[in-house]
């Protein structure tokens, strides 16, 4: 990363469509089909950088958790992006400390192994409850 003397070689991305690339901005039905979400287009800024995206679309926490964790030790990432909780706010019985429990425990794993981890969130204005 600019600015550090950190080397990252191994990222992994765990989350939801959002990473896989859904609604990055081309909304054909190739694209739609197999999107290419920002982590891999983020990932030629480092030459010879391994990269996996485990994010999968329509993954709640919980699944994350389950489903994509697991595989992300053996990886070995020295930086990790965690992507994900809209499709838990839009279930019908949303629990936010369901969720965030889950996402504590993805993001403490991998920080457990040595990973930098970075996430974000979306505005609340793009998303409406009924």
């Amino acid at each position: 990363m600019p600015g550090t003397d950190a080397t990252y070689r191994r990222y992994v991305t765990l989350g939801d469509s959002r990473t896989e690339g859904l609604g990055d901005g081309d909304d054909t039905v190739a694209c739609a089909a197999s999107p290419t979400g920002w982590p891999s287009t983020s990932r030629t800024a480092v030459p010879g950088l391994r990269y996996a995206d485990l994010a999968v679309r329509g993954r709640p926490a919980a699944q994350i958790h389950a489903e994509q964790l697991a595989p992300a030790p053996a990886l070995r990432p020295d930086v990790a992006t965690v992507v994900a909780g809209v499709n838990d706010l839009l279930r019908p019985r949303f629990d936010a400390g369901h969720a965030a429990g889950h996402l504590e425990a993805v993001f403490a794993a991998l920080t457990a192994q040595g990973a930098h981890v970075a996430t974000l969130t979306f505005p609340t204005s793009s998303v409406s409850r009924r």
